[in-house]
């Protein structure tokens, strides 16, 4: 049976949040990532997927259901996740629309 540790784990580059808590998971189960792959966008990640160069982690936001050449495989539970806030200035003129927004994102 094939373990993760004979894959490339493909990440995004430093900085971005999705990429710690990539690490973070894999480091619990002693797994590292590629080195000489790193990619800008989640995209591109899935574009590395669909070349052949390795796996990756995708949020669920980001998944395109009807990819047919890379296959999506849901975490087990405990899935991970993570929070995310919407943040605006008080002073705003933007409020009836940021209102709008908070009342997509909570439906």
């Amino acid at each position: 049976m094939d373990t993760l540790a004979q894959y490339r784990l493909l990440l995004l580059e430093e900085g971005h949040c999705l990429r710690d808590h990539a690490l973070e998971v894999c480091h619990q189960h002693n797994i590292g990532e590629e080195q000489d792959f790193r990619a800008t966008s989640l995209e591109t990640l899935r574009q590395m997927v669909k070349a052949g160069t390795g796996i990756t982690m995708m949020p669920e936001i980001a998944i395109n259901h009807t990819e047919t050449d890379i296959h999506y495989i849901p975490f087990i539970k405990p899935e991970p996740y993570r929070t995310i806030a919407m943040v605006y200035r008080k002073t705003s003129t933007k409020k009836e629309i940021i209102k709008h927004i908070e009342d997509i994102l909570k439906a």
